[in-house]
């Protein structure tokens, strides 16, 4: 296994067997909550439309599962829906990062603006037209002309 390890992601670090097992468990959750869905509908489409096919099998073959009736393949998708969801839900968590953490766009160290505010420190300009200086306005207060950036 170490050497699989080696060939496939070149160091010896386990995070990215961790999450090629979370990314495959993803893949399998969505897949199952999917055709678990898909074969529930199906057999309820065919209980309404067709009520006497529920006692037949899906294939005329042999062998399971595609001997199995239609009613017990409505209700095993139904069984593992929820399941194929939860293992989704827990993986693409898994994936993202918890849930319950904010996500971080800066650096820790960077300081916080809230939205609208502005530049703690003004800049002060001079108006092209008069020449007279404003401290962090977007508009000279003498002549009205707009600052340009």
């Amino acid at each position: 296994m170490r050497g699989v390890r080696r060939i496939l992601f070149m160091d010896d670090s386990a995070e990215p067997m961790r999450m090629l097992t979370w990314l495959l468990l993803n893949t399998l959750g969505i897949t199952v909550f999917v055709f678990g869905l898909l074969l529930w509908g199906y057999s309820v489409t065919i209980q309404l439309t067709h009520p006497e096919w529920l006692a037949d099998t899906l294939t005329h073959h042999v062998f399971a599962p595609l001997n199995w009736r239609v009613d017990d393949v409505g209700i095993i998708g139904f069984a593992i829906a929820p399941f194929g969801f939860f293992t989704w839900i827990i993986s693409r968590s898994r994936l993202t990062g918890s849930r319950h953490e904010e996500p971080r766009l800066s650096p820790p160290n960077a300081p916080i603006h809230p939205i609208g505010a502005t530049d703690p420190t003004p800049v002060t300009w001079i108006c092209p037209k008069c020449g007279s200086t404003s401290a962090g306005k977007r508009f000279c207060t003498n002549c009205g002309v707009k600052k340009t950036e």
